[in-house]
């Protein structure tokens, strides 16, 4: 689950910047927000992680982004 919230995040920023390197503003304007709202709310549930588990899933999808 933690996975897919953050490869969601992830996907609007990037998308965002296609958009505003096609001259859409309005989208990538859009899609920033979202994305900046998606970041915010990532860094509440990683600060409520609680499991182990749940740190682990969260530090190998970061490790595979690099």
């Amino acid at each position: 689950m933690i996975v897919v919230f953050y490869s969601f995040l992830f996907w609007c920023f990037y998308l965002a910047t296609s958009y505003s390197l096609a001259r859409k503003r309005t989208e990538a304007y859009a899609l920033y927000c979202r994305a900046h709202s998606l970041s915010n709310d990532a860094l509440k549930k990683l600060k409520s992680l609680t499991t182990a588990d749940e740190l682990h899933e969260v530090m190998m999808l970061l490790m595979s982004c690099d």
